[in-house]
């Protein structure tokens, strides 16, 4: 099954691609969180032929629910509903990607290999929920 996950951010989104068959996730590009962010969406879905969407829900440590995670479930809420029924849609807690994802880029960076920490961190929790 292919899966797109998403980190979804005030002005701009992480996407993040994975298989799993495959179970290797993949960042790929920043979608910016405008009016026409879902079109953009939907037609990477079409694209890739993808089943599932994984959306990053920023928590706070204790567990509980921030600002943005409701803001993330408002989003969740209206992308559904441009989306084919077939695709679901599903949060991830993705308290420590961002932070994972900054940490692998100073390390990409010394590589020369520069990718978006949003990107990564949607690729990092997609591969966590792809091992699982």
């Amino acid at each position: 099954m292919k899966i797109l996950s998403l980190d979804v951010g005030q002005s701009r989104i992480g996407s993040a691609i994975g298989d799993s068959e495959i179970g290797i996730a993949f960042a790929r590009e920043v979608i910016l969180n405008n009016s026409v962010c879902f079109e953009k969406i939907k037609i990477i879905c079409w694209q890739e032929k993808i089943e599932k969407i994984i959306i990053g829900l920023p928590l706070f440590l204790t567990g509980q629910e921030s600002e943005q995670s409701k803001n993330v479930k408002l989003f969740a809420h209206r992308l559904k509903k441009v989306l084919p029924k077939e695709i679901s849609v599903q949060f991830f807690d993705e308290r420590f990607s961002t932070q994972e994802a900054e940490r692998k880029i100073k390390e990409i960076k010394k590589k020369g290999l520069v990718k978006d920490n949003d990107c990564l961190a949607a690729a990092n929790f997609l591969q966590t929920f792809l091992e699982k």
